[in-house]
């Protein structure tokens, strides 16, 4: 639309995969270390994020550095809800990764794709975030199987979860069942006892989805009965005994 001029440049570099803006990832590399060093934790990008990947996911490379620092520059947003020195109380440093994509596979059991993973390499926790406007729902559902960890393991707190579901309600156990299942009779919001259906996978997936939902905006509806009121409190305390956060 605008008139040609001699002194304009209409073509600039193509960047791929194979041949990435290395100047711009090096840019962006030192924002996750200034990052990684404020909050107490590791963030990894491009093809660094994805050397731990879990047996049962394969990871894509994000290698956009315009992608990658709008992303990393919400995670550094996503962190300062923690008080200061809160991942210090951990034993092992925590590492988020930033990525393109998440597959997983039937055989495996995992699931066809994923917008965020949690898993550990030995004792150390890693977090696996694709890039894209799921980052910030996706960060508080993983951070949470995390901070879970650490609940269960210090303190007691969980020990009557199952009190808190409908008698002899069983968890699938599995990854694959909630796809099929009708779980409209737990999801009325007046009595609701669940976010949805996946988080009937497992007691942790019905915690880190609660964390998820009530750490979103206007997602008030979901938390309007005595059961939902009831296990947000639960994860409260625990991260509060776990934590040593009894006066926050």
């Amino acid at each position: 639309m605008s008139p040609v001029q001699d002194e304009t440049v209409y073509v600039g570099p193509r960047y791929t995969a194979e041949n990435p803006d290395v100047a711009g990832l090096d840019a962006c590399t030192i924002l996750a270390q200034l990052i990684s060093e404020k909050h107490g934790v590791k963030v990894r990008i491009a093809w660094e994020a994805i050397a731990q990947q879990p047996w049962d996911y394969t990871f894509e490379p994000e290698y956009q550095p315009v992608v990658i620092r709008k992303q990393l520059e919400t995670l550094d947003v996503l962190l300062d809800h923690f008080p200061e020195g809160f991942f210090d109380k951990f034993s092992r440093q925590t590492t988020i990764c930033i990525v393109r994509a998440i597959r997983g596979s039937a055989e495996s059991g995992s699931l066809e794709a994923a917008q965020g993973i949690q898993f550990w390499d030995g004792e150390e926790p890693y977090l696996a975030l694709t890039a894209g406007d799921t980052l910030e729902q996706a960060f508080f559902h993983e951070m949470f199987h995390v901070l879970d960890s650490k609940v269960l393991s210090d303190t007691k707190v969980y020990y009557r979860w199952h009190l808190l579901n409908p008698d002899e309600f069983p968890y699938f156990g599995d990854y694959t069942t909630y796809l099929t299942y009708d779980a409209s009779t737990y999801l009325r919001d007046e009595d609701r006892v669940f976010i949805d259906a996946y988080s009937m996978c497992h007691s942790k997936e019905d915690r880190a989805r609660i964390m998820e939902y009530a750490c979103q905006p206007d997602n008030e509806r979901y938390f309007q009965s005595e059961v939902m009121q009831n296990k947000l409190r639960t994860l409260c305390e625990g991260i509060r005994a776990a934590f040593g956060l009894k006066d926050h």
